[in-house]
């Protein structure tokens, strides 16, 4: 009933043709795959620094901080990007962080404190780059008397696409992790010559009890670390698709 009201009544309560203003519709898109990339990390990176390395939560508080240094950088810049080249602009802050997102694909079991602090940067970085004049440009050719209407459906979508994005971001890290705990598993056995290696540790000794926990537990951690690593590839492809939709946005004038 609610979107048969919103279709056909004069003054709907959200009224869907502001969706027919193409920056509006362009930019709102552009919103919800931000908001996808928005929060993922500071979701998954906790765990990933607490469980697979053993970080205090001091450290890794220092570390994700990175990620609001690289949204001041930014500050420092954009009002006047966005004057000479928001589409640019846009495009480059979702190259930015897609990037980011590679190298965080990148990284392994022994992940070093800078690589976590200057990834984090690069994806506050772009996501400054990229909000501000994909906002400028999605409410520049809205009706003024639509602005509010469309602020509320805006920020709706960014912040679904934040929601939706960490919940598939959790379901790959934890169906991968579980796949790659089969398979890895498969390769434990006492017939492999490693095993028998003077140079293997013997605290993973699959002969005794407490060294096959151990050995366990170490193939669960190099497991939910490809979980991890799976969904930053995710983060990846959604940011590098989305950087032609800056090319779909209409030049604005500032006059």
């Amino acid at each position: 009933m609610f979107v048969v009201h919103c279709l056909t009544s004069r003054e709907p309560f959200l009224d869907p043709r502001i969706l027919l203003n193409r920056n509006f519709a362009v930019g709102t898109t552009i919103a919800f795959v931000i908001g996808m990339l928005s929060f993922t990390s500071l979701v998954l990176f906790p765990t990933l620094l607490h469980d697979l390395r053993g970080y205090p939560e001091d450290v890794i508080s220092v570390l994700i901080a990175a990620r609001g240094l690289g949204n001041w950088t930014a500050f420092l810049f954009i009002t006047q990007l966005t004057r000479i080249a928001p589409r640019f602009a846009i495009g480059a802050g979702l190259a930015i962080q897609a990037a980011a997102g590679f190298w965080m694909s990148q990284f392994d079991i022994n992940v070093t404190h800078s690589a976590v602090f200057w990834s984090h940067y690069l994806m506050g970085l772009g996501n400054s780059v990229a909000f501000t004049p994909m906002t400028v440009m999605a409410f520049s050719t809205l009706p003024k008397e639509k602005i509010t209407e469309g602020a509320a459906v805006f920020t709706i979508m960014r912040n679904f696409g934040s929601s939706l994005f960490i919940s598939l971001s959790v379901l790959v890290l934890i169906r991968t992790s579980s796949i790659s705990y089969a398979e890895l598993s498969e390769f434990v056995t006492v017939y492999r010559p490693v095993f028998s290696d003077p140079s293997f540790p013997t605290i993973w000794n699959p002969e005794t009890t407490d060294g096959l926990m151990r050995l366990s537990r170490e193939v669960q951690r190099q497991a939910a670390m490809i979980g991890y690593i799976n969904a930053f590839y995710m983060m990846t492809a959604v940011a590098t698709v989305s950087v032609p939709l800056a090319i779909c946005l209409r030049k604005i004038s500032y006059r």
